[in-house]
């Protein structure tokens, strides 16, 4: 007998160590730049933990472009099963199945009671939903527990056949995840559908999709994973990695690259850049404004819960510009083979227009310099929310590049203009750390 998994919700057990299978929907989860791992920041799962502070600790992502859940769930379930995450998040599983229904295929999970039966428009909804069913008694045997996110279908499905199945698809799960206990279900639906748009054909809200089956906009993954965030709330506690105190520097910790971490040092930086930048710049880092165009003004306030001072920066634009928020430290506080991650809060007040913001750690050895983003976005995936929000940017923790000469590393906030556009934005409790070996 399979070890039988905690229920939802238990603190002691809160989910803590996630991993996430799929088709690409999974797989746009990384942004790739060289080998090192980067967060993209119109992946709703990304999103949801910039918004927590970052609560949720991405073990891995098997998610294989075009794949149906037959071919993801045959590829991917050997290594998931042995992972460490203690939660295993199944979203969007079924759009690919759908898709090709219509020309038939055969289904080729060597686990499910369907293996080797033909699949077509008729059945692909039982099928689908009865490989993903079987992977996920798998995976409480394991002693993990699982997620379920239902599948929004894409644009192209215009016919009853493929809504249908969509339909079909969902309820089959939601029956399935209400009578398993270990099991969640979220139905993202709700966010993500035009509710009246249209009676047959699924139409997603404006500005969510690029290409209509991927949510690829910086809208579209903000709005979703917001939700998923305030869902998730009552099941993750707090996780903590930013700087408390200025106690919390390198003068009394080497595994500190900062020096000046709360801003109470208020003045000492640098600027550069075509632009126009006033104001005082906290000792140790430096501000690019990087256009003419470009009007960044400076001001360093209490911060609102105690700890020290924010750096805020009003800005405006004329066009597409980048302003740069850069910390580098000495290179005799790292070596090749260190563990570097990057951390701090971004408030973004509302009525930004125009506006996307990433972080960013650089680290150039040998004249090389990858990056490891968290929340990347570039400008064809549009701009963020106008609202208000409040990102706890945290990079995945990444290993310094082997080689002969250290040229320098950066801790980097990217705060983006796709175009013409205003923002004012408060940083605070900025860490740029050496990790222990995990």
């Amino acid at each position: 007998m399979g070890t039988f998994p905690p229920p939802f919700p238990t603190p002691f057990l809160a989910p803590r160590h996630f991993s996430l299978i799929g088709d690409s929907r999974v797989a746009q989860i990384n942004v790739q730049q060289g080998q090192l791992p980067s967060l993209a920041g119109y992946h709703f799962f990304n999103v949801a933990n910039l918004l927590l502070g970052h609560n949720m600790h991405l073990v891995a992502q098997y998610g294989v472009s075009g794949y149906r859940t037959d071919q993801f769930l045959q590829a991917g379930m050997a290594s998931l099963l042995t992972d460490t995450s203690d939660t295993v998040i199944f979203p969007f599983q079924a759009v690919n199945d759908i898709s090709q229904a219509a020309g038939g295929f055969t289904n080729t999970y060597v686990a499910s009671p369907y293996f080797g039966q033909s699949v077509n428009a008729a059945n692909v909804a039982q099928v689908a939903a009865a490989n993903v069913m079987t992977a996920i008694n798998v995976v409480l045997s394991a002693g993990k527990r699982v997620i379920v996110i239902s599948e929004p279908g894409a644009q192209s499905f215009s016919t009853s056949a493929t809504v249908g199945a969509v339909l079909e698809f969902n309820e089959r799960m939601r029956n399935f995840c209400e009578a398993k206990r270990g099991v969640l279900y979220w139905d993202c639906t709700p966010i993500l559908w035009s509710p009246a748009a249209s009676s047959s054909a699924i139409t997603f809200v404006s500005g969510y999709s690029g290409d209509g089956t991927h949510i690829n906009l910086t809208k579209g993954g903000y709005f979703l994973g917001k939700a998923f965030a305030g869902w998730l709330t009552s099941l993750l506690p707090a996780y903590e990695v930013r700087p408390s105190s200025i106690l919390d520097c390198n003068a009394n910790s080497p595994m500190q690259l900062v020096t000046n971490a709360l801003f109470n040092a208020t003045t000492g930086g640098s600027t550069s850049g075509s632009g126009t930048v006033t104001g005082s710049v906290p000792s140790g880092f430096a501000v690019t404004a990087t256009s003419a165009g470009t009007s960044v003004t400076l001001t360093t306030p209490a911060n609102s819960a105690g700890f020290g001072n924010d750096l805020r920066l009003v800005i405006s634009t004329t066009g597409a510009d980048s302003v740069l928020v850069d910390y580098s430290p000495s290179t005799s506080l790292w070596a090749s083979g260190d563990i570097l991650q990057f951390a701090c809060d971004v408030a973004v007040a509302a009525a930004s227009s125009n506006f996307y913001v990433w972080a960013n750690n650089i680290m150039s050895v040998d004249g090389s310099a990858p990056n490891v983003f968290d929340g990347y976005a570039a400008d064809a995936n549009g701009a963020g929310p106008t609202e208000a929000y409040t990102y706890h940017f945290q990079t995945m923790a990444a290993a310094v590049p082997s080689g002969a000469v250290k040229n320098w590393s950066i801790a980097r906030l990217q705060l983006r203009f796709a175009g013409a556009g205003s923002a004012t934005v408060n940083i605070s409790r900025f860490s740029y750390r050496k990790r222990f070996t995990l």
